[in-house]
């Protein structure tokens, strides 16, 4: 399952070259799920998903935040998204 969680992360950034945002944003929220389902450690949670933890220096995890919050951006401009957020200009 942890090998399953680590693929995911390849599949998100192939999805976020090709700017197939959907896609990109369902292997995030799949992987943040069964992430936390299975109480990975801190240590594994950190890796795949980075930390703020420390202002100044933020830990990139193996999906940028940058590349998540685009992705889901582009999903709530196109309402690809069930999450309750209208796009505002």
């Amino acid at each position: 399952m942890k090998n399953k969680l680590w693929e995911l992360s390849a599949s998100f950034h192939n999805y976020v070259r090709q700017k197939e945002w959907g896609k990109a944003k369902y292997c995030y929220d799949t992987a943040r799920t069964v992430a936390l389902f299975m109480e990975l450690s801190e240590q594994e949670l950190i890796e795949l998903f980075g930390s703020r933890e420390v202002p100044d220096k933020p830990i990139q995890g193996l999906f940028p935040e940058e590349y998540v919050q685009r992705a889901y951006l582009e999903c709530i401009k196109k309402n690809q998204t069930s999450e309750n957020r209208k796009y505002k200009q």
